[in-house]
């Protein structure tokens, strides 16, 4: 079983409780990187994660579901191969304790108690869902009438670059500025995917090699920074980078690449906390 992890968008912290955990609200986008969760019949139950030691949240979940149904079925060896880096904050291990609730749901029949997930951790149950409650998205397409819509605001895309780059104290490009450039960029702008995007940059462009990669932006950036490409991001997305990561942003053509980006909701009642959610977001986000 396939157990995705996960990239925060944006992470909001707040002051300790009395328990000492911190309330938080997040927005994270699933990725298709993932780890490879199996469960089998063995003498005890165990977990074997190659380059993971001392304890495993994935064991913890199994021993907690057998405390929480009382199911007594033969011990488990649970084998996860990892691909989510360890401590990358990407919810590896809160990934693999939702499959292992899965596989353990599958093996018994019993269902998994709905208080359990949160227990195990605050990334759990929302991994162990398999539903985005609520996702930015821009240029709406012919799908987005099964979601609902909120018009937050408009932004252009940039490229992103080293400091000393000489596109740096370029006003903006042009499509020939981009024929020597090495391009990263999120593996949804593989050309050779059905469907894809369209590539980021101005008509006739053709960059000399693209390299895409999952949507870990982290990841794109430290290999900016690193000298080893460009990219184009959304302005917002980039900003943040600027300063800790010594780059410039570019414009891309003489009038911006502007897109507009909207908050998008399942279709039919939200629940409380969700709506809250989203009013908060968009007070937050939205622009005139």
């Amino acid at each position: 079983m396939k157990a995705h992890g996960k990239v925060n968008l944006c992470l909001l912290v707040g002051a300790p409780r009395t328990d000492g955990l911190h309330p938080l609200v997040s927005i994270f986008q699933p990725t298709k990187l993932a780890d490879e969760v199996t469960m089998e019949v063995y003498v005890r139950d165990t977990v074997v994660c190659p380059g993971v030691d001392g304890d495993n949240l994935a064991l913890k979940a199994l021993t907690e579901f057998r405390a929480a149904t009382g199911w007594d079925g033969p011990p488990q060896r649970i084998t996860i191969e990892k691909r989510i880096p360890i401590a990358g904050g990407m919810a590896g291990g809160s990934a693999d304790a939702a499959a292992v609730l899965k596989l353990a749901s599958q093996a018994s029949g019993i269902a998994i108690p709905k208080d359990l997930p949160m227990r195990l951790g605050a990334d759990v149950p929302a991994l162990l869902a398999d539903l985005v409650d609520i996702a930015l998205v821009t240029k709406p397409d012919r799908e987005m009438d099964r979601v609902s819509l909120t018009r937050l605001f408009d932004d252009e895309m940039v490229a992103v670059v080293p400091a000393d780059h000489p596109w740096a104290a370029r006003p903006h490009l042009t499509a020939r500025d981009f024929t020597d450039a090495h391009l990263i960029l999120y593996e949804a702008y593989d050309q050779t995917r059905i469907p894809s995007t369209p590539l980021p940059l101005p008509p006739r462009a053709r960059p000399a090699r693209i390299t895409t990669m999952p949507v870990i932006t982290d990841l794109v950036i430290e290999m900016v920074a690193g000298g080893q490409g460009v990219t184009v991001l959304p302005n917002w997305v980039a900003a943040p980078y600027t300063d800790s990561h010594d780059l410039a942003l570019v414009q891309i053509g003489a009038t911006p690449m502007n897109r507009t980006w909207y908050l998008a909701t399942r279709r039919g009642p939200r629940s409380p906390h969700l709506e809250a959610f989203a009013e908060e977001l968009t007070a937050h986000l939205a622009r005139p």
